[in-house]
């Protein structure tokens, strides 16, 4: 019961202003779904962009149906968010119990952050879905006793999604494989004894967790390369391109931080700002490196599957 009047609540929250004016990367958005035809979006539009297609080709479908209104080309947004949030809830019940999940999964729908992705017409909800429902297979197939190809494939399908919805997915798929070439050898040699593992023994992990990543690459690599080749091109055309999107910073980076804990909401004075946000992210990430002490200790003196 507690668990769907959260989902029910984070739904609701997520209507309120749901029908302002598009910002310019939704209007992008807008303007690719009412112009182009689903299949020439890869070969008119993506080579132009920055991001895969993927995104857009759902919403080119999505249009279709439901139209191109402001709430309708935000609406999978807030279903994806949704998605993430169960998946968080399964991944909480598995590794814990379901109040810890419940909670976990409050955490993340009700994040500030989330809520403000949750109610944007872009791809990032839609890779957060694909990369915590790869997550979850991913810890399946690490934490169960037997070695499960069902989560193995599950995690190569959601990992090679996650790719084609948004690049800098890679980042957290490189993330778990390597996680998984820690831990799955030892189902792999469940049968040796402790520290006997072979080089060999992580072939077969190596190449059934990455096919998903490969092939998303190999189907990305020719329209990859457009876009770099466009991409430079555009920078030698427009003068002074790197004054509009600004340079990275130690400032930027410790305002990841920031949002991550309160959203992108900001206000004036700036001192009461950083201040209570400052407090906030102290607090989050106090857990947060407190959970993954634990987490570390635990695998230290009692190691999974070994």
């Amino acid at each position: 019961m507690t668990i769907t009047f959260i989902f029910i609540s984070a739904f609701l929250i997520r209507l309120i202003n749901l029908n302002q004016s598009l910002w310019l990367d939704e209007a992008i958005v807008a303007k690719v779904v009412r112009s182009i035809p689903f299949l020439q979006i890869p070969t008119q539009f993506s080579p132009h962009d920055f991001h895969p297609p993927l995104y857009y080709m759902l919403m080119s479908l999505w249009n279709t149906f439901f139209g191109s209104s402001e709430v309708a080309l935000r609406m999978p947004s807030v279903i994806f968010s949704l998605i993430a949030g169960f998946y968080v809830y399964k991944i909480g019940s598995f590794l814990k119990d379901k109040k810890t999940a419940t909670w976990a999964t409050a955490f993340f729908l009700f994040n500030p952050l989330i809520i403000y992705y949750s109610q944007e017409a872009r791809m990032y909800m839609m890779a957060t879905a694909f990369l915590t429902a790869a997550l979850y297979s991913l810890l399946r197939v690490t934490r169960d006793k037997e070695l499960n190809k069902k989560h193995v494939y599950l995690f190569n399908i959601f990992s090679a999604l996650a790719m084609l919805t948004f690049y800098g997915s890679a980042f957290f798929i490189l993330g778990m494989i390597l996680m998984s070439l820690f831990v799955i050898p030892a189902q792999a040699g469940i049968q040796r004894k402790k520290n006997q593992l072979k080089i060999i023994d992580w072939i077969p992990v190596f190449t059934g967790m990455t096919w998903g990543l490969f092939l998303s690459l190999l189907l990305l690599s020719p329209l990859l390369l457009q876009q770099l080749n466009n991409a430079k091109m555009g920078l030698a055309v427009v003068k002074n391109w790197s004054l509009v999107l600004g340079k990275a910073e130690l400032r930027n980076f410790l305002m990841i931080f920031l949002k991550f804990a309160t959203g992108r909401i900001s206000w004036f004075p700036k001192w009461s700002y950083y201040l209570c946000a400052g407090a906030a992210t102290l607090i989050t990430w106090f857990f947060i490196i407190f959970g993954l002490y634990d987490r570390f200790e635990a695998c230290i003196y009692d190691p999974p599957l070994i």
